[in-house]
């Protein structure tokens, strides 16, 4: 059996959260990419749908990308967190590590949901009239499940109270990194309030936010669990 050292297993959370960032950041730019720069079709599944010169593969390959760089890769450094923030509020740690497992399986379930959804455009395609408006509305079911269920409503709120209570915990080791995981919870709150209120310009502000400054933070907390200088979790600083 391979036994992980606590400096090997702080290495492999450093490499994941490096490695999440390109990852999430390229799956997001497939997306205008496989609608031809119409960024509209990521919103409106009846425009995504009917889309004449969407790429199937690369929307799939970008739902696919979207389940590694913005949920599962931050797992290991996830548990780091928690070991951190456990040593002054266990409580409070258990809270947050629960907020954050359920961010990253609800969001990789919807991610998923969507990558299965991708066969659905060849069916659209070569549908007669019935079956493209069957097709259409099956999508948009499904779209609607998924964005404003299960991403804009759970996981963001999810979302919200992990980075929130976790930066909230980091501060005490890394103030800048502390402070912008919970200027980053806001940003989820501020998507998710903004939604359920009909403020959609609200609710757009905080969702580009997370989706391009999630991936900074955690290029940003890999680069700092590398360079931690103990090899116990516990003591990175």
């Amino acid at each position: 059996m391979i036994r992980m050292t606590n400096l090997s297993y702080t290495r492999l959370a450093g490499w994941c959260a490096i490695l999440a960032a390109p990852i999430a950041l390229t799956s997001f730019f497939l997306g205008p990419i496989a609608y031809q720069w119409d960024f509209d079709a990521m919103f409106d599944p009846q425009r995504a749908i009917a889309h004449p010169n969407v790429n199937a593969t690369l929307v799939r390959w970008g739902w696919v990308l979207d389940i590694m760089g913005y949920y599962w890769l931050l797992l290991p450094a996830s548990v780091l967190l928690t070991d951190l923030a456990s040593r002054s509020r266990p409580l409070h740690a258990q809270l947050a590590a629960r907020a954050g497992y359920g961010y990253m399986i609800t969001g990789s379930i919807g991610a998923a949901v969507l990558a299965g959804t991708t066969d659905l455009f060849g069916a659209y395609a070569q549908g007669d009239a019935a079956t493209r408006a069957a097709v259409s509305t099956t999508f948009g079911a499904l779209f609607g499940l998924v964005y404003v269920g299960l991403w804009n409503t759970l996981c963001m709120s999810l979302l919200a109270v992990w980075l929130w209570m976790s930066g909230s915990a980091l501060r005490g080791s890394h103030r800048g990194l502390g402070f912008f995981a919970m200027a980053l919870g806001v940003c989820a709150a501020l998507d998710v309030l903004g939604l359920l209120s009909g403020l959609e310009g609200v609710s757009m502000f905080g969702l580009f936010a997370y989706l391009f400054l999630f991936p900074v933070w955690s290029a940003w907390l890999g680069t700092w669990l590398l360079r931690g200088r103990n090899n116990s979790p516990s003591n990175i600083n």
